[in-house]
């Protein structure tokens, strides 16, 4: 259960727009929650609840979207049953599974409601099942959450219940997986 829809009504095998303004959208790495970033900077999320990732205030499933914001957000995230949101501020915004530090808030408590991680600075943010990046505007990276296996690019190998610095500068992309993070860099490299 816990599926998301925009209009549960659909059946067809070809494509079908479910909704307008769109300007990106993130999906849980389990495929069970959903978060639209409208153009005029507002977020609805779906799906799956359970551990509070739509940040709603609530831990009950969403077949229909929720409006979490109405402006002022510049981009969002999804991982494994949590959620980053990041404002035009450079704020940054956690909500959902807390268990390996995953909101980057200092604790493993889980948060039904968001969260604010990194106050300010922040320009970009990249999430894996449960390790998360982001890039600030000086463009050093830093990460927090799961790292038992080196999957922040941080040492020593343990998990970081807040934001650590990955390197000083040079990062231009990130993306993870559940073991794995990589990164594209200024100069071309992977």
């Amino acid at each position: 259960g816990g599926g998301y829809s925009f209009d549960p009504g659909i059946d067809s095998d070809q494509p079908v727009q479910i909704h307008s303004d769109v300007a990106d959208f993130s999906i849980g790495s389990a495929g069970s929650h959903l978060l639209v970033l409208k153009k005029n900077g507002s977020l609805l999320a779906a799906g799956q609840n359970t551990k509070g990732q739509l940040g709603d205030g609530s831990n009950s499933d969403k077949s229909s979207p929720v409006v979490l914001y109405t402006e002022g957000i510049a981009s969002v995230s999804a991982g494994f049953e949590h959620s980053l949101v990041l404002k035009t501020d450079g704020s940054i915004w956690t909500m959902g599974k807390n268990n390996i530090g995953q909101l980057g808030d200092g604790n493993t408590t889980d948060r039904n409601v968001p969260h604010m991680a990194v106050p300010s600075g922040a320009s970009a943010i990249f999430t894996g099942s449960s390790q998360n990046h982001f890039l600030k505007t000086d463009g050093s990276l830093w990460g927090f959450g799961r790292n038992d296996g080196g999957m922040l690019g941080y040492f020593p190998k343990q998990d970081q219940l807040l934001p650590v610095p990955i390197n000083n500068e040079g990062t231009v992309s990130v993306s993870s997986q559940s073991f794995s993070s990589f990164q594209v860099r200024t100069d071309g490299s992977f």
